[in-house]
């Protein structure tokens, strides 16, 4: 595995530290793709203000992405792929 990859593997585990945001990733990883902000308020009940921050540092490292039609988010395939390693390591 190459320094690039595991450094956002070392990124993306600390960001998954943060319980709100580990949520939110196990949400959008369930029910990928196009998953609206709205939706996972509802759904796991954290406020819109918690969601974007998480939703911000999820982009900026390259684990979902946003649909600008839609507003809405998607988990990229490194992202999928990374959490599916750290949840079920082989």
């Amino acid at each position: 595995m190459n320094e690039e990859v595991l450094n956002k593997l070392k990124e993306y585990a600390e960001i998954l530290k943060d319980e709100t945001a580990l949520k939110i990733v196990y949400y959008l990883y369930k029910y990928n793709p196009d998953v609206l902000i709205k939706e996972i308020n509802a759904e796991l009940q954290i406020s819109e203000d918690d969601i974007k921050i998480r939703i911000e540092k999820l982009l900026k490292n390259g684990i979902i992405f946003r649909n600008p039609e839609t507003d809405s988010y998607t988990m990229t395939p490194f992202g999928r792929n990374a959490f599916r390693e750290l949840v079920h390591p082989q």
